[in-house]
């Protein structure tokens, strides 16, 4: 069963043991639920430390990725770029690399590789590739793809979806 059906089926289990319990045995429930509250310095902070642990990595995340200047390149093929996808992939290949990241500035700074974006956008049957990232790696990322594609054009542009109206 999913988790999602198993918790509210054990919570309903619970409070259907408790009152029972109220009703025909309220010592034995005032002695367990005592116990509980006794101990609750023991098993409350590591619960809260499950529950907060990925909200603090998910906001110190976010701000380090905000604050990471980006840039938007469209890239125009040539009439001879090729048509495989390998010279894609040695571009996406070299995009992976190790980094020095420790773990200290991993969980309380927020490091972490800087996420990339390679978008398709069709529009009246015109399809146009855009890269989204950071401005520090576009002179080496624009040198990789022009090592796989001799005849394609990169420019800066504006994000074109800023332009792009969601409702």
């Amino acid at each position: 069963m999913p988790l999602r059906v198993l918790i509210p089926l054990a919570l309903g289990a619970i409070l259907l043991a408790t009152l029972l319990g109220i009703f025909f045995t309220p010592t034995a429930v005032a002695l367990v639920y005592g116990a509980i509250f006794f101990l609750t310095p023991l098993w409350l902070p590591p619960i809260l430390l499950a529950l907060a642990w990925p909200l603090w990595l998910t906001f110190i995340r976010a701000r380090h990725v905000s604050k990471v200047p980006y840039t938007t390149l469209e890239l125009t093929p040539g009439e001879d770029t090729p048509d495989t996808a390998r010279a894609m992939e040695l571009v996406f290949h070299s995009l992976y690399r190790r980094t020095n990241i420790t773990r200290t500035d991993a969980f309380l700074h927020g490091k972490m590789q800087n996420p990339y974006s390679f978008e398709l956008y069709a529009h009246d049957s015109h399809v146009r590739f855009f890269l989204h990232v950071p401005k520090r790696d576009r002179i080496t990322l624009e040198d990789r793809i022009r090592a796989e594609y001799r005849d394609i054009e990169i420019h800066e542009v504006h994000d074109y979806s800023r332009e792009l109206h969601f409702s």
